[in-house]
């Protein structure tokens, strides 16, 4: 599964680097492959820039921290406003969603589930 997020270089680079770190904290998902997804700099930049956290999750276990640390580091990023993020399915499926509040996050994490068919 790949996220990614919308917004300026910097918001991005946070965004992707926080749940990354959230992910690499998560003692279920030890074995899992977490890995960070760079694009090249501007022009006129210097540096990769971070954009997105790809998460190898290969099993219904896996799936299940993954969607779980992901709905609570939402919920955390919740309160610096709302965030646009693009989940990339393992089947390929592309959801890109704005959440809001809190209350969107069981939704989203419903259709992850519903669209990633896991």
């Amino acid at each position: 599964m790949r996220f990614g997020f919308e917004g300026d270089g910097k918001e991005v680079a946070a965004d992707a680097g926080s749940l990354e770190g959230w992910f690499k904290d998560t003692e279920t998902l030890s074995r899992a492959s977490i890995s960070h997804v760079s694009r090249p700099p501007a022009p006129g930049t210097q540096g990769y820039v971070l954009e997105a956290v790809s998460v190898m999750a290969d099993s219904a276990p896996v799936f299940g921290a993954v969607l779980s640390t992901f709905g609570t580091w939402l919920v955390q990023r919740l309160q610096r406003g709302q965030v646009t993020v693009t989940i990339t399915c393992p089947n390929g499926v592309t959801i890109t969603e704005t959440v809001r509040r809190q209350a969107d996050v069981p939704a989203l994490k419903q259709r992850i589930i519903a669209d990633c068919q896991v």
